[in-house]
């Protein structure tokens, strides 16, 4: 859980996929969902694909990732009170060199296959959906040996819930039309 000391400051959420990063970020102004795609890739080829269609795509990496993310996060963090952004094992030691604070969230265990039939449900291929429920016991191993603050979402539970009932977001940072900057 998140101390009572973080509580009011900004915060970053390193989150796994399918919480509902997009979804909270589409719907608050206070809160922005930093998609690691962009800066990771070179995704010149699929510019007409949605963004979940990319995930788990053989593409062309980026070379200036992961800088071109660390300095994203550094300028959207003087923007926002809450940023969501990516979470796998190896961008969380890119963090820590670039003195990134963050908080790790992830679902219970018991939730899993909801999340595999979500994954396909919003266009990431099978193949993405296997490999993250597959992945997850040993991303869960690595999250959980870091000293960094853990969110661990309830089954049903997604991270709007947690953020509304821990004072993150509220009705009055509600979005209008509920889209995305």
């Amino acid at each position: 859980m998140i101390s009572q000391h973080l509580r009011g400051e900004k915060l970053v959420i390193a989150g796994f996929a399918g919480i509902g990063k997009t979804t909270v970020a589409s719907k608050y102004s206070n809160v922005f969902d930093l998609e690691s795609t962009t800066y990771e890739w070179d995704n010149a080829e699929y510019c007409h694909l949605p963004i979940e269609r990319l995930k788990g795509l053989e593409r062309i990496s980026n070379p200036l990732w992961p800088q071109n993310y660390v300095d994203a996060i550094k300028s959207k963090m003087l923007e926002y009170d809450v940023l969501l952004v990516k979470s796998g094992p190896d961008i969380l030691d890119v963090y820590d060199a670039a003195n990134i604070p963050y908080v790790i969230c992830y679902p219970c265990a018991e939730d899993l296959e909801v999340y595999r039939q979500r994954y396909i449900l919003r266009g990431n291929s099978a193949e993405y959906a296997e490999k993250m429920f597959d992945s997850y016991n040993s991303k869960v191993q690595n999250w959980n040996n870091r000293p960094n603050p853990k969110i661990i979402l309830n089954r049903g539970e997604m991270l709007e819930t947690y953020l509304l009932n821990n004072g993150y977001v509220n009705f009055a940072c509600q979005r209008r039309n509920h889209t995305n900057e």
